[in-house]
């Protein structure tokens, strides 16, 4: 079964809890309704050995979260991704931009110099950010960005490669 196929069975199962509780009480029905919260949708940019080897593997086995695009640059290897994570692929994040991809944020793994681009393009277009470190190469970018996170109501995240795509997709699907 696909990974795509698995998790849409998780959602059917989670709706299914939730009818179940409904019909036999308010409390579980209030818990079951709590646990079926939407999950949130992931765009990543940049699927390099980071995003391959680990920001992949960890955003496909949380239920809190769904691949909704993966953008690559590399015609093969971008094929290759949509096909293993049953998920749309894009060859630039002006592309992805421009779909009609729903998507709650991104999380940003692409070469450090093209941090502080793609990061103003995500929050200009509305999404939650999650960047890789270094979050861009130089503090004036830095601060720009922050600066324009605030100003747009946006999640902006810096990840260490720990618990940062738990915590990006808890924060997206709230």
């Amino acid at each position: 079964m696909s990974t795509f196929s698995q998790r849409r069975l998780s959602q059917v199962a989670s709706a299914l809890r939730t009818a179940t509780a409904e019909a036999s009480s308010p409390a579980l029905a209030a818990n079951a309704a709590a646990a079926a919260k939407p999950a949130a949708q992931i765009a990543l940019v940049g699927a390099g050995s980071w995003a391959t080897g680990w920001h992949l593997p960890h955003l496909d086995a949380n239920p809190d979260c769904d691949i909704a695009a993966i953008v690559e640059m590399g015609d093969e290897h971008r094929a290759a991704m949509g096909e293993q994570y049953g998920c749309p692929t894009f060859a630039t994040f002006e592309e992805l931009i421009a779909s009609d991809v729903q998507v709650d944020g991104v999380l940003i793994s692409s070469p450090h110099r093209t941090h502080f681009d793609l990061g103003m393009m995500a929050i200009d277009a509305g999404y939650n950010v999650l960047i890789e470190k270094p979050m861009t190469v130089s503090a004036e970018e830095a601060q720009t960005l922050v600066d324009a996170a605030k100003a747009g109501g946006k999640i902006f995240m810096v990840s260490r490669c720990t618990v940062s795509t738990i915590s990006l997709c808890l924060s997206m699907s709230s």
